[in-house]
């Protein structure tokens, strides 16, 4: 919470370029820069990547990556040999936000209770916010078809802010249509919830099967080693064929609404049939799983008061970055 920061730690933008920093650590591609060198940081807002498109554009905007995994290394020298050779560092941190997952740090039960829902098997339905998505395609189809089919179990809807906050690539009256239908299905069905969020770190904790498309929720839920049932929409084309594939072992698929009872009911039959698929797409997009603040930490800590890729200590970032020297990840 920002609330426990210090007021000295908030500089208004134009005092900010003209001070001295070291280093300037964005989840997003910003436009800050400050007047003298400092070292360019990226770290990602989403564990996901070949996915939706070649990002490269953005690692050669920045000097370090504090990437997701070895897996992403590779795919990033495969699109661009060299990439990260002499002028960028890379390392394989994983992603911070998913630590508390994996540490069972969220309590289900008090998840539960905050939306008047019963302690009982509860299905979470996510989805993306870009055009081929659940929603996008499905509407309320999935929570209406979900809470019918199982009323025996908790039903909760949530998606990407996207879908429900003003922006400029969805209709806001596409949005209030879908939202007035959501909530619609959620007045009568008991078991149902249709619930906005940024957070949905305690709704997957709290959830024993995810439906979920390309949207990179799908594979932070892999770190809890529960079913998924995966929305294959044949409109969806993955950036890197081979994660499509990843995708569809990780998980039960469908591709129409009569197609998602069945899904959700073989996954919750049996929950270890995708094991192998969820150990492979952990393994692909998470290093450091529960420790991967401290992995990016330690990285950003042993850069120390390097402010250049120019500077004679480069050399030692570099060497970092191919996992030589006493400095690298632990």
């Amino acid at each position: 919470s920002d609330a426990g920061l210090p007021g000295s730690v908030f500089v208004p933008s134009g005092r900010a370029r003209l001070a001295k920093w070291h280093m300037v650590v964005s989840s997003h591609l910003n436009t800050f820069y400050p007047a003298r060198r400092a070292l360019r940081v990226y770290m990602h807002h989403g564990p996901g990547f070949g996915i939706l498109g070649n990002k490269t554009a953005i690692a050669m905007k920045n000097d370090v990556f504090l990437g997701l995994s070895e897996a992403e290394r590779r795919w990033f020298e495969t699109l661009r040999p060299g990439i990260f050779e002499r002028e960028r560092a890379f390392f394989a941190v994983g992603f911070p936000k998913s630590d508390a997952l994996v540490r069972g740090d969220y309590d289900r039960a008090a998840t539960l209770a905050s939306l008047g829902l019963q302690q009982r098997p509860t299905i979470l339905i996510t989805s993306h916010w870009q055009p081929a998505a659940t929603v996008r395609i499905l509407g309320d189809a999935p929570l209406r078809l979900l809470a019918t089919a199982f009323p025996g179990n908790n039903v909760i809807q949530t998606g990407h802010p996207w879908l429900w906050e003003p922006n400029r690539d969805i209709p806001a009256d596409w949005q209030r249509e879908l939202t007035a239908r959501l909530r619609d299905v959620e007045s009568s069905h008991p078991n149902a919830r249709f619930v906005q969020t940024s957070d949905v770190e305690p709704l997957l904790a709290a959830a024993d099967l995810l439906v979920a498309d390309h949207s990179s929720v799908m594979t932070t839920f892999s770190l809890t080693d529960r079913p998924i049932v995966f929305f294959d929409n044949p409109q969806m084309e993955f950036c890197i064929a081979e994660f499509h594939d990843l995708f569809r072992r990780a998980s039960h698929t469908f591709s129409q609404p009569e197609e998602i009872a069945p899904a959700c009911r073989a996954a919750l039959a049996g929950p270890q049939a995708r094991a192998a698929g969820r150990r492979a797409m952990r393994e692909t997009f998470y290093a450091n799983p529960g420790h991967a603040a401290e992995a990016a930490a330690h990285v950003l800590a042993s850069i120390g008061s390097v402010c250049s890729v120019r500077s004679p200590k480069w050399a030692r970032i570099l060497a970092m970055s191919h996992g030589q020297g006493a400095a690298a990840l632990p």
